[in-house]
């Protein structure tokens, strides 16, 4: 539509996608999308540092270099790193090992083959972290499923005004369950309302986030023996942290639970959860001193400040690095104490702290792959 009301004034765009999703292999794919952005790398990366015309070992080289820069160039995260990684091994085999035998097997083969690789690119390329990511494929292929989706609204026909409900009905119609992480506050709910089929809440905005609580509560459980009789602290972002608010809803099911939310002033927890807390007559105090309250703690939750939920960047930058847990707190803190994190970390945990014993967080990662095969299960019914 772009490029044909341009020729009607007088301007000539280039086409940038050209059905991408009717290749037959990823080759292919990548001369049909972004058409741009393929091409600016090729003449001004590939090609300069020698294309296909050095020996195969330089050709692969340069292949590797042109893909970490691309991942690079969506953004600075290890989950674009994975991305770009992902289709140079694609390409890579497709140009050495695999291409002619790809060519000649039937076409709806090489179309189901380029989907699948390309869906599994959109959840790398997607997920917050590379843990998150790998926890739903391993929870997904473990149990001998396969994922399909698409990478944000502009893969799919929400780009041109289909609302979250008509997507979602469609998506029954090719899926047993749709794992759904979106930007808006109750979007899953809706989307609960127009499935024919199980729909799990991965994250919705800065409201909920049961699948982590999940995780969390088993991470708990499986390392301190019970879910009663503990002084929780949650510390960083508890105003956008919907991992923090899903937790909270969670411990108040349990016996003798006591909060300290530790924020600065601009990042308090919401009103209704003190509220809540309120009306159960359940102990929580507000404060924005760590090192105060290191002593008393048996859990520590600490989350990132979340550049992505802030309006200015002055903002973001001034309240970033507020805390930062590191020997010299972990000290502080009882023997026994756990320090959780729904992950990615930005600065809030120095890397100093990883060999802590009490550091849980990647143990948490694999937690949550048992959770997600467990949940995966019982919306199957098997």
């Amino acid at each position: 539509m772009a490029i044909g009301l341009g020729r009607m004034f007088g301007f000539h765009f280039l086409e940038n996608f050209n059905y991408p999703y009717v290749s037959q292999s990823v080759t292919e794919f990548w001369r049909r999308w972004h058409i741009s952005l393929s091409s600016w790398f090729r003449d001004y990366v590939y090609i300069p540092l020698g294309g296909s015309r050095r020996s195969p070992a330089r050709n692969i080289l340069n292949l590797a270099a042109v893909w970490l820069l691309t991942g690079l160039w969506h953004g600075a995260a290890w989950t674009f790193v994975l991305w770009g990684a992902w289709f140079f091994l694609l390409l890579a085999g497709e140009k050495l090992l695999w291409g002619r035998g790809l060519a000649r097997l039937p076409r709806v083969f090489r179309h189901g083959y380029t989907l699948l690789a390309v869906m599994i690119s959109w959840v790398l390329f997607r997920s917050p972290s590379a843990a998150y990511a790998g926890a739903y494929f391993q929870a997904m292929l473990g149990l001998g499923g396969r994922v399909l989706g698409f990478s944000d609204s502009s893969s799919s026909s929400a780009k041109k005004g289909e609302s979250v409900a008509d997507t979602i009905a469609v998506a029954s119609a090719y899926a047993d369950i749709i794992a759904m992480r979106h930007p808006k506050e109750g979007a899953p709910m809706v989307a609960m309302e127009h499935s024919q089929i199980p729909v799990i809440n991965a994250g919705d905005g800065g409201h909920q986030h049961p699948t982590q609580t999940l995780t969390d509560l088993l991470t708990i459980r499986s390392l301190k023996g019970s879910l009663s009789g503990f002084t929780v602290g949650l510390c960083g972002d508890l105003k956008f942290g919907r991992t923090v608010h899903s937790l909270i809803h969670a411990l108040v099911r349990y016996e003798d639970i006591r909060f300290l939310f530790i924020s600065p002033e601009e990042l308090k927890v919401p009103d209704y959860i003190t509220e809540m807390l309120k009306t159960r007559e359940i102990s929580y105090e507000e404060v924005t001193s760590l090192e105060d309250v290191m002593p008393r703690l048996d859990l520590l939750y600490m989350t990132r400040v979340q550049k992505e939920r802030f309006f200015n960047e002055e903002d973001y930058v001034r309240l970033k690095d507020f805390y930062i847990l590191d020997k010299a707190k972990m000290k502080l803190a009882k023997p026994d104490m756990l320090v959780l994190h729904p992950l990615p970390r930005v600065n809030e945990i120095s890397v100093e702290v990883d060999d802590d014993p009490r550091a849980a967080y990647f143990k948490q990662v694999q937690y949550g792959v048992y959770v997600r095969m467990a949940l995966i299960l019982t919306l199957l019914e098997i």
